[in-house]
C-alpha cells in the first residue's frame, strides 16, 4: 500500500473515498457510502485535490480525525482479505504495511518531523494493533513489511528508527521485515 494521505480526494492513492469521506466528518458511518458503492466500485474525487497541492491537505488537522476511525477499520479489513486470499501463495513474499508513511501534521505537532518520534508515536502502534495483529491472526508465518519516516533513511535506518520493536512484537522479529528506502536528497551517500 502507497499512501501520501489516505485517500484520492487528497492525492493520495489506494485507499477509496468512503473511507475518508468529507460529506460527513462528524458521523460514524457517512450516509452516502451505499449508493457510492452500487456499482461495486468507488468514484474517485479528484477536483479539489487537482487545483491544491498534496501538501495543503496533508497539513490540515480535520484528515486526523476524518481518517482514523474510517480508515483504521478500513485497513483492518483489507489487510485481513489479502491476508487470508494470499496465505500459502508461493508469489507472494509478503504484506507491506504501509509504504513510504507521512510523518502527519508536522504543524500541529511539530515533534512529528523528527522521524525517531514520528516511528515510534504514530507508527508503532498503528502497526501493532491495528495491522499486524490481524495479519498474524490470520496468517502467524507471513512476513511483515514496515517503513518508518522516509526520510529517516540515513545510511542504516535500523539505527535512526523510533521503533521499539517489530511489528506486533519481538516474538514476530524473524518474520519482520524493515523496508528500507533511500533517496539522494536528502539523505547522505
Amino acid at each position: 500500500m502507497h499512501q501520501d494521505c489516505f485517500s484520492e480526494s487528497y492525492r493520495g492513492e489506494g485507499t477509496p473515498n468512503w473511507a475518508s469521506t468529507t460529506e460527513h466528518p462528524d458521523s460514524f458511518y457517512p450516509s452516502d457510502v451505499a449508493w457510492r458503492w452500487l456499482d461495486g466500485f468507488p468514484r474517485p474525487v479528484i477536483k479539489a485535490a487537482a487545483f491544491n497541492e498534496m501538501s495543503t491537505y496533508q497539513m490540515v488537522s480535520r484528515i486526523k480525525r476524518e481518517t482514523k476511525v474510517y480508515v483504521y477499520a478500513a485497513q483492518q479489513n483489507e489487510f485481513l482479505y489479502s491476508a487470508r486470499s494470499n496465505k500459502g501463495d508461493a508469489a507472494v513474499l509478503g504484506v507491506e504495511l504501509i509504504n513510504e508513511p507521512f510523518a502527519g501534521n508536522i504543524y500541529s505537532s511539530p515533534l512529528r518531523a523528527v522521524p525517531r518520534f514520528t516511528d515510534g508515536w504514530n507508527l508503532q502502534p498503528a502497526y501493532d494493533v491495528v495491522l499486524a495483529a490481524h495479519i498474524r491472526a490470520v496468517d502467524p508465518e507471513a512476513l511483515i513489511f514496515f517503513a518508518g519516516v522516509t526520510w529517516a533513511d540515513v545510511h542504516d535506518h535500523a539505527a535512526y528508527s523510533g521503533f521499539s520493536h517489530t511489528p506486533d512484537g519481538n516474538q514476530f522479529r524473524d518474520r519482520s521485515v524493515l523496508a528500507h528506502h533511500y533517496y539522494a536528497p536528502p539523505q547522505a551517500a
